[in-house]
C-alpha cells in the first residue's frame, strides 16, 4: 500500500508519501543457504531485505524566482536478514534476526543564473549516518580478524551491504529547445 500527498502553498511545496510493504512467502517451501540446514518457510514467512514501512517527507521553499532550496527525510524500518527469514538462527545470536531501521536527511539548492543555466548542489545522508541496506547471515572464517585454525568452531554472523555515506555533490545543467 502506497500513499502520496503532495500540498502547494505559495512559495512552498509539501510532500509525504508513505509505504507499507509486507512481502511474504505464499507457499511451503525451503531457501537453500550455505548452512547445514535450509530455512523452512510458511506462507506468511516475511521476505529478507523489504522493508515493512517506509515513509518520505519533503519540502522545497522557492526562496526567489531563481532560487531554490529544499530537503527531503527519509525513513526506513528494519528488514529480516537473508538465511534467517524463518528466526532460528536468532536464538543464538539476535543480530542475525534483522537490519535496523534509519533516517536519512538529504538537502538540495538549485540557482537558475540565466534562462538555460541552472547550478546545482545537494548534500545526501547530511549526518553521514552509518546503516545497512541488506543484510546477509553466513559463515565467517574470519572471526577476529584472523583466519580461523582448521578444526575450530566457524561462527554465523551477520554480514550487511552498506548504505550510501554522505555525498556532496554540485552541478550544472544546460537545457535547450531541440525544436
Amino acid at each position: 500500500m502506497e500513499l502520496g500527498l503532495r500540498q502547494r502553498l505559495g512559495r512552498l511545496t509539501l510532500r509525504a508519501g508513505y509505504s507499507y510493504t509486507r512481502a511474504t512467502y505464499q507457499a511451503q517451501g525451503q531457501l537453500q543457504t550455505p548452512f547445514a540446514a535450509p530455512v523452512a518457510v510458511q506462507p506468511g514467512t516475511r521476505m529478507a531485505g523489504i522493508p515493512l514501512h517506509s515513509l518520505k517527507l519533503g519540502a522545497d521553499w522557492r526562496a526567489t524566482p531563481k532560487l531554490s532550496v529544499g530537503g527531503d527525510l527519509l525513513v526506513s524500518s528494519s528488514r529480516p536478514v537473508a538465511g534467517n527469514e524463518d528466526g532460528a538462527l536468532s536464538a543464538q545470536n539476535p543480530a542475525l534476526s534483522d537490519t535496523g531501521g534509519y533516517l536519512l536527511l538529504n538537502l538540495r539548492a538549485s540557482w537558475q543564473f540565466s534562462p538555460r543555466w541552472q547550478l546545482y548542489g545537494r548534500i545526501d545522508n547530511v549526518f553521514d549516518r552509518r546503516y545497512a541496506s541488506y543484510g546477509q547471515a553466513g559463515y565467517n572464517l574470519f572471526a577476529g580478524g584472523a583466519l580461523l585454525q582448521p578444526g575450530a568452531a566457524v561462527p554465523v554472523e551477520r554480514f550487511v551491504a552498506p548504505g550510501a555515506p554522505r555525498l556532496f555533490l554540485v552541478g550544472m545543467r544546460y537545457e535547450w529547445d531541440g525544436r
